[in-house]
């Protein structure tokens, strides 16, 4: 078995494998960078949540490590300070319970809540807190849910789960704690500007440019739709800027492409690649870096998640189309069509089942139960799918066909007696012109069980047709227009010498027959009846000038002195074959490797006189002088057995 390797296509290939390791490794870096960085801080405070004490309590320690943070962050903008703050953020939001919250949704609710309750929880009073039950006392007390002293909030206990018994703000706290927050805002506007809440919105990464107070105007650091202006601006800048870096890396591929040098399931992979780690990037930047919250925050991560899971489910579809490209280039022997064939099907078929799970999943994680809705067809299911079967065969046929590839749109074929251009495969039915230039519409189910001709995926066309010779011809006549026929098919510039066959088959009623099968190289309805046209013309020329003629399946009754065959024409061509034999050049069975390359492409085509005609004016020249040899003079007197009419007596006329 011999491996094909195309190294532009692995090259293209090797860049994406290579970017994406570049992005695992940076990840693993930033990892082992926040794991060093976690050593050389200082103790952060200890996150306990075995009592409803013991929650706010960490809930009051993490809150003043976080504004401490942010304090110094705002003097030193390093990675290093930043990765304190998502630390310490991190753990404020694990004494959230966010069981409810969908995967798509969990980190907005989690940051709301979050700055919701680094002014609720600071409104909270040292008194208050010690109110609450401690671990001995809730050892000995069946509660389970304590309200949080002052607000509507409330602390319980996890019955089940991974964090079983611990004590956690409720799940409803995601929608209690910013309602709550506006209460408080609506009662002391004066106090609006100083909720950390409010101050932590303009919080943005190390990454992102220093934007000082005094660098943009006002209304730019106004909050719309949740977050500040000036970071919806940044964000969509962003998309634009990702936007044409994807369109310049799509329009490099089509190029590449275009050359040859990259096939079209290796593009796709490439483009649908580069597309998801973009996307993925880009998201990553939004959260982590940006820090988008508020409905900007919802509305980013809604469709980043649509586009992560779509870029996802292309990316697969097309790596399987790559991957049926490379595992067919390694296919050898007689079968590899019919295996191909097969291989291309089955990888479509898993394709599509990867795809559309990828985006249930994706529905999954926006809280779409698709997965839960796909799981639950058994019974139901299947009665629809009888109750629709018609649809879903046409449906299916129709994906066969796009599959196969037996017909496209725009190719001519024949199926079932009829012919016409392919215009449209739809859902149920495929349309084809016919050429009476109407509509034909098929069901899917019906057209893929037909026996289909697909006269556009041809590569040469068929010249066929069989000639029948008087049977006054003797052998070397016949030998003679054989030879001249296959000679003049060596030599056609357009025709395929390696598959001309010009044999004679047998004898007619009335003929001997010759069968001629030659391949016209066009692929064109018009060129092909040109070319069959001319090599027509040119037989009829070779058994003109054999001194034969065609059969005609006919009976007449010749009154007049048949005058037979012409001598003369006939002593020539059989003079000619005798040299043939004479020389040992007799084309029989084939001519000779050297006659062959002799003959190759000798023969004008288009013929002289014809308006495409390109050669020199001697051979129009020539070509006239022989037709004029050829004709009989204009006044040749009659022969002794023919009598002009105008020389006959009315006496002659008489009968006896």
């Amino acid at each position: 078995m011999r491996i094909v390797f195309e190294p532009e296509r692995f090259r293209f290939l090797a860049i994406l494998i290579a970017l994406v390791g570049c992005i695992v490794v940076g990840a693993q870096a930033r990892a082992q960078a926040i794991s060093e960085d976690v050593e050389s801080f200082e103790t952060l405070p200890p996150v306990l949540t075995h009592s409803p004490y013991d929650t706010l309590k960490t809930m009051q320690n993490l809150r003043n490590a976080l504004i401490a943070s942010y304090q110094r962050y705002r003097i030193n903008r390093s990675a290093h300070e930043y990765e304190r703050l998502n630390l310490i953020s991190s753990a404020l939001i694990s004494l959230l319970n966010l069981s409810q919250e969908n995967l798509a949704s969990r980190r907005d609710a989690s940051v709301r809540t979050a700055l919701a309750l680094l002014d609720i929880i600071g409104e909270v009073d040292e008194a208050d807190l010690a109110s609450l039950p401690d671990r001995e006392a809730v050892q000995t007390d069946d509660e389970t849910t304590f309200p949080v002293p002052g607000t509507p909030l409330l602390v319980q206990r996890v019955s089940e789960g991974p964090r079983e018994g611990e004590f956690l703000f409720s799940a409803n706290s995601t929608t209690i704690a910013p309602r709550f927050l506006r209460e408080i805002a609506t009662q002391s506007p004066e106090r609006l500007d100083q909720l950390w809440s409010m101050r932590f919105l303009q919080l943005s990464g190390p990454l992102v440019p220093v934007l000082s107070d005094g660098s943009l105007p006002s209304f730019m650091r106004d909050i719309v739709w949740g977050t500040p202006l000036w970071k919806s601006v940044f964000a969509v800048v962003s998309v634009f800027i990702a936007i044409g870096i994807l369109l310049g890396w799509r329009s490099f591929l089509r190029n590449k492409t275009a050359q040859g040098k990259l096939q079209a399931s290796t593009r796709g992979l490439l483009l649908s690649g580069a597309t998801l780690v973009v996307v993925l990037v880009m998201n990553k930047y939004f959260n982590e870096q940006l820090f988008l919250t508020g409905s900007a925050a919802l509305t980013e991560t809604f469709l980043a998640t649509i586009a992560i899971y779509c870029a996802l489910a292309w990316t697969f579809w097309c790596f399987m189309s790559f991957l049926s490209d490379l595992l067919a280039e390694r296919k050898d022997g007689p079968v590899r069509h019919i295996e191909e064939s097969m291989m291309r099907l089955l990888n479509h078929i898993i394709a599509l089942i990867g795809a559309v799970w990828i985006l249930a999943y994706g529905a999954q994680t926006l809280g779409l139960p698709l997965l839960s809705l796909l799981a639950g067809l058994g019974v139901g299911g299947l009665a629809v799918a009888l109750a629709i079967r018609p649809t879903l065969e046409n449906l299916i046929s129709g994906f066969v066909i796009y599959m196969e590839k037996a017909v496209k749109v725009g190719d001519y074929c024949s199926f079932a007696g009829q012919e016409g251009t392919v215009e449209s495969i739809g859902v149920r039915s495929t349309h084809i012109r016919g050429l009476d230039r109407t509509t034909i519409a098929i069901p899917n189910s019906k057209f893929v069980d037909m026996e289909l001709m697909n006269w556009a995926r041809c590569d040469e066309m068929l010249i066929r047709t069989t000639i029948g010779l008087r049977y006054e011809t003797d052998t070397d006549q016949l030998r003679y227009v054989l030879a001249k026929i296959r000679a003049m098919m060596h030599g056609h510039p357009r025709i395929t010498t390696e598959t001309a066959r010009v044999r004679f088959i047998g004898y007619g009623e009335s003929s001997l027959n010759l069968d001629v099968r030659v391949y016209a190289q066009t692929r064109e309805w018009n060129d092909f009846y040109a070319i069959q046209e001319d090599v027509f013309f040119r037989i009829k020329e070779i058994v003109e000038a054999s001194g034969t003629a065609f059969a005609f399946p006919s009976q007449r009754l010749y009154v007049s002195r048949d005058e037979g065959l012409d001598k003369e024409t006939s002593k020539r061509a059989s003079a000619e074959v005798g040299r043939w034999r004479r020389k040992r050049e007799l084309p029989f069975p084939n001519f000779s490797a050297k006659e062959r390359e002799r003959l190759e492409e000798s023969l004008r085509y288009p013929p002289p006189g014809s308006p495409e005609f390109n050669g020199p004016d001697e051979e129009l020249i020539a070509v006239e002088e022989r037709l004029s040899a050829d004709e009989a003079p204009a006044d040749a007197s009659p022969s002794d057995d023919e009598t002009p009419a105008e020389n006959t007596s009315e006496e002659d006329k008489k009968p006896d």
